[in-house]
């Protein structure tokens, strides 16, 4: 199909750090008859420091998750993710706008967000919300320059992510289970790395791999 993959998991693996995973967010779902609903969402978050941060979010509706991530750039210019969660609505459900929209301005203060970066889709209620918190809002997608940024800061190791939460040589094998997504759903720093390996580069364009997802990769 003409597409390649454009990180080489072994690069990934790299940039993983000692540093706890600030942020989790666990979604809890109840039945009614039959059919799944979200009905709640923990998240912890706990920063290490009082650092100006951006959020990038990734809004899901159905079939796929509705991810954020934040970070923070040091003195000597790297780039520290200190926080990553998604939500992810099993089968027949789908994510609660509200819901997200009060766990994101939540996270926000908590976390001492200053900008949010994501696409107006699915999301516009959501970042004036933010906006009224007098959050900078910025509208943006992932293209294929901001891609081959990325790219050469994980080379170049001009990024560090959270410690992750499973062994890093298992991460891969994961990717292949009958569960996923959802034997991620509780190791979001897991599930960043599986995305780093297996998104694929067709021409100018970045997708996912065959049977996966890619929404945390795009808050990168």
């Amino acid at each position: 199909d003409g597409a390649n993959a454009f990180f080489e998991y072994p690069k990934v693996v790299q940039l993983v750090s000692r540093r706890k995973n600030t942020l989790l967010a666990a979604p809890y779902y109840h039945r009614v008859n039959s059919a799944t609903k979200l009905k709640a969402i923990r998240v912890r978050c706990n920063p290490d420091n009082e650092a100006d941060r951006v959020m990038a979010m990734d809004a899901g509706l159905t079939s796929n998750s509705f991810a954020m991530a934040t970070g923070y750039r040091t003195t000597d210019g790297q780039i520290i993710i200190d926080g990553l969660a998604e939500c992810m609505p099993e089968d027949g459900a789908s994510v609660s706008f509200q819901l997200m929209e009060d766990t994101l301005r939540e996270v926000a203060q908590a976390m001492n967000v200053k900008a949010v970066i994501s696409d107006r889709w699915n999301s516009v209620q959501t970042l004036q919300a933010l906006e009224e918190d007098d959050v900078l809002v910025v509208n943006a997608q992932l293209d294929m320059g901001d891609a081959t940024h990325l790219r050469d800061a994980v080379l170049h190791e001009g990024i560090s992510l959270p410690a992750c939460e499973v062994d890093s040589k298992k991460v891969m094998a994961m990717t292949t289970d009958s569960a996923y997504p959802f034997n991620f759903q509780k190791t979001p720093v897991a599930h960043l790395m599986a995305q780093f390996g297996t998104v694929v580069q067709s021409g100018k364009f970045l997708g996912k791999g065959h049977g996966m997802t890619d929404d945390l990769f795009r808050c990168m």
